[in-house]
Parts: C-alpha cells; structure tokens; sequence
C-alpha cells in the first residue's frame, strides 16, 4: 500500500510541469517575503519547508524505483523462462 503511494507521488512529481510549478510557487515566495518581510531574505523558512519537503522526496522516490526495480526484475525472469 506504501509503495503504490509512493509510486503515484513520484509519478506526480516526475513531470517537468512539477519542476516549473516549484519554481514559480518559490518565485512568488521570495517576492511576498521580501515586499512584506513575512520572509525576508535569506528566506530561512521557505528553505526549511524547502528542505524537509526534499528529505521525504527522497525515500518516496527511493521506495518508488525499488518497486520498479523489483517489476524489472520479474520482467527479465519472464523473458529468461521464454528463452530457455
């Protein structure tokens, strides 16, 4: 249950529309924080949202590529067992 969650996760964040979403949501951060000082810079709080947001991304797409790792391994016996 886990993995598949993780494996929709990923998918989500895989796609460069993701990339420019994060870019532009960080954008509109520092230009907010820095017109009303609610984060001026060095914009410490959007680097530790920033940061944790990446420490749990890790271990989503860690255990999203184990998954498809092991379904690539499976795939390979499959060929394996045709070819003998």
């Amino acid at each position: 249950m886990i993995e598949a969650l993780c494996k929709k996760i990923a998918d989500v964040i895989s796609v460069p529309f993701a990339l420019v979403v994060c870019i532009v949501i960080q954008i509109v951060w520092m230009l907010i924080g820095t017109l009303t000082h609610f984060d001026p810079y060095p914009f410490v709080f959007m680097l530790t949202i920033s940061n944790v947001i990446q420490l749990i991304m890790m271990f989503v797409i860690a255990v999203s590529q184990r998954d498809l790792h092991d379904k690539h391994d499976a795939l390979h016996e499959k060929i394996d067992a045709k070819i003998q």
